[in-house]
Order: C-alpha cells, then sequence, then structure tokens
C-alpha cells in the first residue's frame, strides 16, 4: 500500500485531447489548477511527453484566477535556466488556459525521501548540500529576473517560491530519516 504522503498519479482514459495533447496521468491537483502528464502527437508517429498545467473547470470564469494563472505562464515562459523547468507554450481550450511545460523523467525527491525513511536509510550530507544549492540557484535565477508590468505576480510568485524553499531547506537539514 502506497504511503499517503506520496503523490498519487491517477489514470486518464486515453481519450481525452487538449489541443494536440494527449493526456496520460493526472500528476496532482492544487487549489487552482490539475496537473498531468501528456503526449504531444505529431506527423509520422512524432510523440514527445509534456506535462500540463490546467486551471480548474470551475474557476475559468473568475478573472482573478485566470489573470493569474496567465501571469504564472508569461513569467515562466521568460525563465531559462538548467534549474528551472522549461515552458513550452501556453493556450485556451474551451475557455481554459493550458501551459506546456517540458517533462523531466525521473524520481520525485519527495519519494527518494519516503523511500528513505522506509528503509531506514539517509540522504548522505553532500548529496542534500548540492540539492539546496541547485535549488536556491534556480531560485536566484528567477527573483533576479524583473518586470515592472508583472510586479503583482512576481511578487506572489516569490513569496510562494521562498516558502517553498524553506520547506525544502528544513527538511533536507533536519530531518532526522534523510
Amino acid at each position: 500500500m502506497a504511503d499517503s504522503s506520496e503523490i498519487q498519479a491517477t489514470q486518464v482514459a486515453e481519450s481525452v485531447l487538449l489541443g494536440r495533447y494527449r493526456l496520460l496521468l493526472e500528476l496532482g491537483q492544487g487549489g487552482t489548477a490539475n496537473v498531468y502528464l501528456g503526449a504531444a502527437s505529431g506527423p509520422s508517429g512524432f510523440s514527445k511527453l509534456v506535462v500540463l498545467k490546467v486551471l480548474k473547470r470551475e474557476l475559468i470564469n473568475e478573472e482573478d484566477f485566470r489573470q493569474m494563472f496567465l501571469n504564472e505562464a508569461r513569467l515562466a515562459a521568460r525563465l531559462n535556466h538548467p534549474n528551472v523547468v522549461q515552458t513550452n507554450e501556453v493556450f485556451e481550450i474551451d475557455g481554459r488556459p493550458v501551459i506546456v511545460m517540458e517533462y523531466l523523467e525521473g524520481q520525485s525527491f519527495s519519494s527518494i525521501l519516503i523511500r528513505a525513511r522506509k528503509t531506514g536509510a539517509s540522504v548522505p550530507l553532500g548529496v542534500r548540500l548540492k540539492i539546496i544549492s541547485e535549488v536556491l540557484n534556480g531560485l536566484h535565477y528567477a527573483h533576479e529576473l524583473s518586470d515592472s508590468a508583472s510586479s503583482k505576480a512576481k511578487s506572489a510568485s516569490c513569496r510562494a517560491s521562498k516558502s517553498s524553499a524553506r520547506r525544502w531547506i528544513a527538511a533536507l537539514t533536519s530531518s532526522p530519516w534523510v
């Protein structure tokens, strides 16, 4: 049985399409959006895995949420750093904005920590410090990017990312099972 703290992927029916993307799995959801693993299709059997972030259906008529979502997309599209996931495209389908991002293959760090806790193993200090350093490099880059037209969105994004960074650093440095 899976640990309740693990993100559970939910299979999506093969027939669900968002534009040229076929949804494969729901990776997670937050207060404003659902996140899916999808596949882009093209001629001659071309297929590429992507991640799609879709504004929740119940929020499409809430202008504040739509603008916040689209501001996030605009800011994310400007980021070009090895430690920041790339935004490939933004489009709307049936009035729902969709952010298409690169898919990074591999295990989530949370699943590695969960496995370590279950087995009684620990993540070496050098690995933890390297992860902290890389997260902070990406975060620093994102914060250095200024956009006066989107200062409200940037401010909200910075607060959220600083909070996330603090949680990761706390987990990496103080947890007895890392």
